[in-house]
């Protein structure tokens, strides 16, 4: 975890934004010890925040556009909903997400910017994370 948010902060640092590197930093530890305190799957972490930083990559030639945000997440919901994954397993999601948000401000920001929260792969892994944890019950 601590590595993979590093490398944000690194990118902040590089950019002249320290405070934001700072944040960064914090908001790793902070989802790191959720994480480990939720006893999540080292492996389905791992998976998530490749996900994750394999998207941002898609973003170094410049924002990814909200008409393609767009046009993936209706694929993406699609393809979901073609598997059986239902309104309250998204709603569960999104209800973790809302509270990943608050221990690591930035989250949503993060998964928006990069594209990843519409990545059918990662709903399928928050989906089961949240549902672990008791979301939607």
């Amino acid at each position: 975890m601590r590595d993979f948010v590093s490398g944000f902060a690194h990118s902040a640092a590089a950019d002249g934004d320290a405070e934001r590197a700072q944040e960064l930093l914090a908001a790793g530890d902070a989802l790191s010890d959720d994480f480990k305190a939720a006893g999540t799957d080292p492996g389905a972490l791992d998976q998530a925040f490749q996900i994750v930083k394999d998207r941002q990559a898609d973003t170094v030639a410049g924002p990814i556009s909200e008409e393609a945000v767009q046009a993936e997440y209706m694929e993406s919901m699609e393809l979901l909903q073609a598997e059986g994954v239902t309104e309250a397993d998204i709603s569960a999601a999104r209800q973790f997400i809302d509270d990943l948000e608050v221990v690591a401000p930035g989250t949503k920001a993060t998964l928006q910017a990069t594209g990843s929260g519409n990545d059918p792969k990662l709903v399928r892994l928050v989906i089961q994370e949240s549902r672990r944890r008791g979301y939607g019950s």
